[in-house]
């Protein structure tokens, strides 16, 4: 049995736009195979302009919870809130848990993929076990030290991670009209409440000095198996080691020399132009009539799993098997960078930044780095693959087929 108030929504047949009254209408269109569709808009006005905001499928929402909710939300923005994130975090006072809700509602989708969506989300949910329930109003440093100081001393990044993502939080909050000004998050309060952390040190990949460079890429040319091959197109290219690992063939352009890995991809989430020299095209080519799947370096198939990249295990495990535990896959940027810095120009050192991909904090560098010189970047690639090659190149041991084999790194 239909109620009054969705007999009162089926009545109109038109397309249009028909007012409920208090800013609520009912907004009739046609879908693309010619259906009606209905839905609960509200219509606002702030500074001259119009806003309207959607309020839900009006077969799934009948009239008298549309016009409640229009109401709720009109009353919010009489109270200076944000409309929109008043309809995402829902009535009344906003709690620390639909605070945590509406950030992640409007900000999540800018976080770098899902795994970080996750990351964000795991690590807010646990900061609810304190403040979940609170009106963000009600929080005070007190509650943030609470949630902090059993990590504080004993993991200090994740601790200053955490704190930076409640005041994140929190900051939304002050935003959206449902806290007045202050933070209680803000390190300038809690440095008065919690010890002081340890100084951070810099860690540093473990490196291969570039003068022994030669003689590594000579044995590195006697192993097999694609972790061996994606640690040559590392060190030719200087590229991350997750980034190569990752690498697809749709990126790749062997004719022109040309490796375009998209921002999405990128750890400074910016497109990055790759070039390719001869020797790194040599390096790839013979795996395209093994390719299986759009990796490059495809790792082992599990049943009914989709593909999946090699894993930087896998690096690892070629180093332990040349016996150089003593140096990292990614510690081969800093050897070319050192080469750089040590055998070339002033320019070509800033074209290395550029190929290293690193974010420039000198304002006349980073504008320079607007351009990426692709072209000029080829010739200081190739005085590198030069410098590698300094020992009469190995042939190239190609793995055999089955890839499952190769890509569990066993020796044949």
């Amino acid at each position: 049995m239909k109620t009054q108030s969705g007999l009162a929504a089926t009545n109109f047949k038109k397309p249009g736009m028909y007012n409920m009254g208090g800013g609520l209408y009912l907004q009739v269109r046609r879908g693309a195979k010619g259906q009606l569709r209905k839905g609960w808009v509200l219509r606002t006005f702030k500074d001259g302009g119009e806003k309207k905001l959607g309020l839900g499928n009006a077969v799934e929402i009948n009239l008298t919870e549309a016009r409640k909710k229009a109401e709720q939300l009109q009353d919010a923005k009489a109270a200076g809130r944000d409309v929109k994130i008043a309809r995402d975090v829902g009535p009344g006072k906003m709690t620390y848990r639909k605070a945590v809700d509406g950030y992640l509602a409007v900000h999540g989708g800018s976080l770098k993929n899902a795994k970080h969506r996750e990351q964000w989300r795991t690590t807010l949910d646990g900061t609810c076990t304190v403040m979940g329930d609170l009106d963000v109003e009600q929080i005070e440093p007190a509650h943030v030290v609470k949630v902090l100081k059993a990590d504080w001393l004993r993991v200090p990044d994740t601790s200053r991670r955490v704190r930076g993502r409640i005041k994140n939080v929190i900051d939304f909050a002050i935003a959206a009209g449902a806290r007045k000004a202050g933070n209680p998050a803000e390190l300038s309060i809690l440095r008065h409440l919690l010890p002081r952390q340890p100084t951070r040190s810099t860690r540093h990949h473990p490196s291969l000095p570039y003068p022994e460079l030669p003689d590594f890429w000579k044995a590195l040319l006697g192993e097999e198996g694609l972790a061996a091959i994606a640690m040559q197109v590392a060190i030719l290219t200087a590229v991350r080691t997750n980034e190569v690992l990752a690498m697809r063939w749709p990126e790749v352009d062997l004719g022109g020399a040309l490796w375009s890995i998209p921002e999405e991809r990128m750890k400074m989430t910016r497109a990055h132009r790759v070039p390719l020299t001869p020797g790194v095209v040599a390096v790839l080519a013979p795996l395209v009539e093994l390719r299986q799947c759009d990796f490059v370096f495809p790792g082992v198939k599990k049943f009914n799993k989709p593909w999946q990249p090699l894993s930087e295990m896998s690096m690892l495990m070629a180093l332990r098997r040349m016996d150089r535990d003593d140096i990292t896959v990614h510690g081969f940027r800093t050897t070319f960078r050192t080469w750089a810095e040590k055998t070339r120009s002033e320019k070509e050192i800033k074209l290395a930044k550029i190929q290293l991909a690193h974010v420039e904090s000198d304002k006349v560098d980073a504008a320079y780095m607007r351009d990426d010189m692709l072209d000029e970047r080829r010739g200081l690639m190739q005085a590198w693959d030069d410098y590698v090659r300094a020992a009469p190149p190995a042939p190239l041991m190609l793995p055999a087929p089955p890839l499952r084999l190769v890509a569990s790194g066993k020796r044949r």
